[in-house]
């Protein structure tokens, strides 16, 4: 005759679903130096870590260019760093090696100049349109300075500062309906980066 076994019971301990009054622990972040900066500091920062990587990208990229064609599908892709057409990519690389040295030693005005030219020679990156315009705010260079900063406010570690730059830009020169434009934009993007999705 058959005997039949009942079923097996379910495990006890660790094994079975998380329940919901279960409470996970989650090792403390750690405080970064970039959560002490204001919203333009910490795009500053961001900006100039875009350039040297993709100066240094780039540099190691052209020697590895015979080996594989990864940079110009990366440019495919979207991925990568864009550049203008039939670009001097070494006179591109030189002042964009000067822009990052003169950056990181705070010589503004040689970065501002290295930026022009990289920007002119065919360099169409956010962080390059951000530090041009962020530099020439600093030097009263409104009009010049809110066009680059325009192009940088759509990419998303620069729009808060962008458009709290062009703000004050606008500010200075009296135009208070498009500084508080400009601000009510910001505090929409900052507003959006508190709240959970």
């Amino acid at each position: 005759e058959e005997i039949l076994l009942p079923k097996p019971a379910r495990p006890q301990g660790g094994t079975g679903p998380i329940e919901a009054n279960q409470v996970l622990l989650e090792t403390p972040k750690e405080e970064s130096e970039s959560d002490h900066l204001n919203p333009i500091e910490a795009a500053q920062n961001k900006a100039l870590a875009a350039l040297a990587t993709l100066f240094f990208a780039q540099t190691s990229e052209e020697s590895d260019e015979k080996s594989s064609p990864r940079g110009l599908r990366a440019i495919a892709d979207g991925t990568g760093p864009l550049f203008a057409r039939n670009v001097d990519k070494t006179k591109l690389m030189l002042h964009l090696g000067q822009a990052v040295e003169s950056l990181t030693q705070d010589d503004q005005d040689q970065a501002a100049e290295e930026l022009k030219r990289v920007i002119d020679i065919g360099l169409h990156h956010p962080a390059a349109y951000f530090n041009l315009g962020y530099l020439w705010a600093k030097h009263d260079r409104f009009e010049s300075a809110n066009r680059f900063l325009k192009r940088s406010s759509g990419h998303a570690d620069f729009a808060l500062a962008s458009r709290l730059i062009m703000g004050e830009s606008f500010r200075k020169k009296g135009q208070v309906k498009e500084a508080s434009i400009q601000y009510l934009e910001a505090l929409s993007l900052a507003y959006s980066q508190i709240v959970h999705r």
